[in-house]
């Protein structure tokens, strides 16, 4: 009965040792780990990437925000778009920006998915070369651009004169519309020719002088 009693008291013993180690081990684990990544801290590392990328690169001219989002415990994930165009290309860009680090320390690592898409536009340099060749055809003789303007992104209009091969005195004129077609084609229409006589000099009423 007593040796009962003495291995239930070693036993005893041994459990609250145990219980009592239990904590320490658990505190142990927790001192070892890194601490996580601030979220301000990886947001404001993928802005300044972000930017740096902005102005270095020659196809984008602005870059939004999307949002961050944590993968693990240091590392989060922020992503952008860009964009930018000029008068015949619109660019846009994918932007994803991986910040890793422990607590306000980050590292950001940029990717960046670009695409560039040509845009229709008519331009004057293709334009009047077009419409001076359809002028000299319908007058069978060289003409003359005496006005041209753009009417949108697409279409450019311009007025063509030229003298017939008449002893009359005569100026004749056409207005003409170049038209650029989705598979970037000029396309070209025109009004008739319209002519009128041009009038006589005008008789001084006395004689010219000079100073």
């Amino acid at each position: 009965m007593e040796k009962w009693r003495g291995a239930v008291l070693v036993l005893g013993t041994v459990i609250v040792i145990c219980l009592a180690g239990a904590p320490n081990a658990a505190a142990a684990d927790g001192a070892g780990k890194s601490p996580a990544l601030k979220m301000a801290a990886a947001r404001s590392a993928a802005l300044t990437k972000a930017r740096g990328y902005n102005q270095r690169s020659g196809l984008i001219s602005q870059v939004s925000f999307e949002g961050c989002h944590r993968t693990s415990s240091q590392k989060i994930h922020c992503t952008f778009h860009g964009s930018g165009r000029t008068n015949m290309v619109s660019n846009s860009c994918e932007i994803r920006v991986v910040v890793s680090g422990e607590g306000s320390h980050a590292q950001a690592k940029l990717r960046a998915t670009c695409r560039s898409e040509r845009l229709l536009l008519l331009t004057f340099a293709r334009a009047i070369p077009v419409i001076q060749k359809a002028g000299e055809e319908l007058a069978s003789r060289g003409v003359a651009i005496a006005f041209a303007d753009r009417i949108n992104d697409l279409e450019i209009e311009a007025i063509v004169e030229w003298d017939p091969a008449k002893k009359v005195k005569e100026k004749c004129e056409a207005r003409f519309v170049a038209q650029l077609n989705s598979t970037d084609e000029v396309l070209l229409d025109h009004g008739p020719a319209q002519c009128s006589s041009l009038p006589g000099p005008v008789q001084p009423e006395g004689p010219v002088t000079y100073p």
